[in-house]
């Protein structure tokens, strides 16, 4: 029994699984050794930065009163087709990352990502004229018409891809995440909408689905991403990490329940701590393989040394058989 819960522990933990490649921690150890404490300080500090202030810009478009309606609102449509531009050049950046026989480069991307973004913005333009405006879930309704405008461009090249396993394996996985990906936007909007539905009264246990919900999602999407092996964190907190603490924030704003902010709190603390003491274990083992590193490179430096002591004995001994072999080719010559 004591074993099935360690398994079932491990296999729920993202951070105990996958594997990262050696070059990947000779980099870290290397990282570590030359890199100074102001230099990682100064990159955690301006690496947030570009997003955040590009959020700032996004939210100091002025709107109109929804009053006003649709055709009032340009500005709205706007701002929505920097949002898909912005989103579209992030996605054909981890397309080009993940499958890199694609063809497509800086340019392309940068262009195809205005052509995505126009077309989308247009059916969100269009929808809203039919069915009302603010469009209801816009982003959730638009979003398969924006996936499928994002791989529209490849629909030929994926054709002939095809006869070669290796890029054709690239692209199936890449479809797989991708799938994942959008699936979390439909699902944590609408775990979102039933909760502003649920009676008050019920509304502190179905807030724990939410913690749930993030280990599935996590675990799913590691288990998608698995041929991607050092790259599964990033993906994983990118996408589900992120979408479970904006929806958390969320539903903390839309209750006047102390007791159920308590347990959103209380559940993001305990798999926060969770998730910290994992990665303590691995960073535990990432301290013993260095110390194993470092005595193995001992180890060949003196190996190198004796060789080189061996190898200079060596020719010692051949110079000196060469030269009495001279000087008693001289004795004879002489006598």
């Amino acid at each position: 029994m004591a074993t099935k819960l360690v398994s079932f522990w491990k296999l729920v933990q993202v951070e105990l699984q996958g594997k990262y490649s050696t070059q990947r921690v000779q980099a870290l150890f290397k990282y570590h050794d030359y890199v100074s404490s102001l230099r990682v300080f100064l990159v955690l500090l301006v690496t947030p930065l570009p997003c955040f202030l590009l959020i700032l810009a996004v939210d100091e478009v002025p709107l109109r009163p929804i009053s006003e309606g649709v055709h009032s609102s340009q500005l709205f449509f706007v701002r929505a087709f920097v949002c898909f531009w912005i989103a579209s050049i992030t996605a054909y950046g981890q397309i080009k990352h993940m499958v890199p026989p694609a063809p497509l480069s800086n340019a392309k991307i940068i262009y195809l990502s205005g052509i995505v973004a126009g077309i989308t913005v247009g059916v969100m333009y269009a929808l809203t004229l039919v069915i009302g405006y603010p469009l209801p879930f816009g982003i959730v309704t638009v979003s398969p018409v924006w996936v499928n405008l994002l791989l529209a461009p490849f629909l030929s090249w994926m054709k002939k891809a095809r006869a070669d396993p290796e890029v054709w394996t690239m692209c199936v996985n890449l479809v797989k995440i991708m799938v994942c990906q959008e699936s979390l936007i439909f699902i944590y909007p609408m775990y979102f909408h039933f909760f502003t539905t649920v009676p008050d009264s019920g509304k502190t246990a179905f807030s724990l689905l939410l913690p749930v919900m993030k280990i599935i999602l996590r675990g799913v999407l590691a288990k998608t991403a698995g041929h991607l092996k050092d790259e599964i964190p990033q993906i994983v907190v990118i996408n589900v990490d992120l979408f479970s603490a904006l929806f958390s924030t969320y539903c903390i704003q839309n209750t006047h329940s102390l007791k159920t902010t308590g347990v959103l709190m209380a559940a993001k603390a305990i798999q926060t701590s969770v998730s910290l003491y994992d990665i303590e274990l691995v960073v535990k083992r990432m301290r013993v393989l260095r110390k194993q590193s470092g005595v193995m490179k001992v180890v060949a430096v003196q190996e190198k040394n004796r060789n080189s002591s061996v190898d200079a004995q060596a020719k010692r001994f051949v110079l000196s058989s060469v030269c009495s072999d001279a000087s008693l080719d001289a004795d004879n010559s002489a006598i």
